[in-house]
């Protein structure tokens, strides 16, 4: 149910970048193709099991959390933030959240090892930390080169490889059900309609920054009088 509720996540996201980010606004296409890419994650990973209410609305309430993160961080590194300030401000944000709880569950067990391993501990910690902070990068840089949602979108067909890549791996790939395989059709199909919106918004012209249209039709050009009409300096010879 996990990985159900989580497939949501571009629709979220979209819906939250609509009403944060002033210039975003996604075509028919890819509008047509975020739907079927969620609907097929959701197909392809369910399974039928027993799922407490509480974790459920838990599982609900972070995957929104998570869009609401994203949509939030590609409004900030669209504008002054770079990859790095944004990492630099959130890591912080991080570690007073998940400082307390590590503590809580993980501290008595960790203390034990690190007495007798000292030196796999310090390495452990170390590497959990570089490997954190690369992937924050990754992360942010994706958003600011791309979108927030085509990385939610990219994220969800990273699921259906990964469902695919291990059927071929363990040689069940002649064991696929319907249900998958309806499931696979739905997500590359979507993928291929918000593909090709995502071109097709990308060769559309941008907007002019010198003139606005006014609301009866007319045309209202901005010109900037301050430029000097003569030369600071005249040469006399």
């Amino acid at each position: 149910m996990n990985q159900v509720i989580t497939a949501s996540m571009p629709v979220l996201t979209c819906a939250f970048a609509i009403c944060i980010e002033k210039n975003y606004w996604p075509n028919n296409w890819q509008i047509l193709g975020i739907i079927p890419i969620c609907v097929g994650v959701m197909i392809s990973v369910y399974e039928e099991a027993h799922n407490e209410t509480l974790g459920v609305a838990l599982c609900a309430c972070a995957t929104v959390a998570n869009a609401l993160r994203t949509a939030l961080s590609s409004h900030l590194l669209s504008g002054k933030l770079d990859v790095f300030s944004m990492t630099w401000y959130t890591g912080p944000v991080a570690a007073v959240v998940l400082l307390p709880v590590a503590l809580y569950r993980e501290f008595s067990a960790v203390s034990e090892y690190a007495v007798t391993n000292m030196g796999p501990t310090v390495g452990i910690l170390l590497g959990g930390s570089m490997l954190a902070l690369t992937y924050n990068i990754v992360l942010f840089l994706t958003i600011k080169t791309l979108s927030g949602v085509t990385m939610n979108v990219m994220g969800n067909i990273k699921i259906i490889f990964l469902l695919l890549m291990s059927r071929v791996v363990l040689g069940e790939l002649a064991e696929v059900d319907v249900r998958l395989a309806s499931g696979v059709v739905l997500t590359f199909g979507g993928f291929f309609l918000y593909s090709y919106g995502t071109f097709q918004k990308m060769k559309s012209p941008p907007a002019p920054s010198k003139a606005a249209v006014a609301e009866d039709g007319n045309v209202e050009i901005s010109l900037d009088f301050r430029a000097p009409l003569l030369p600071s300096k005249i040469d006399m010879r």
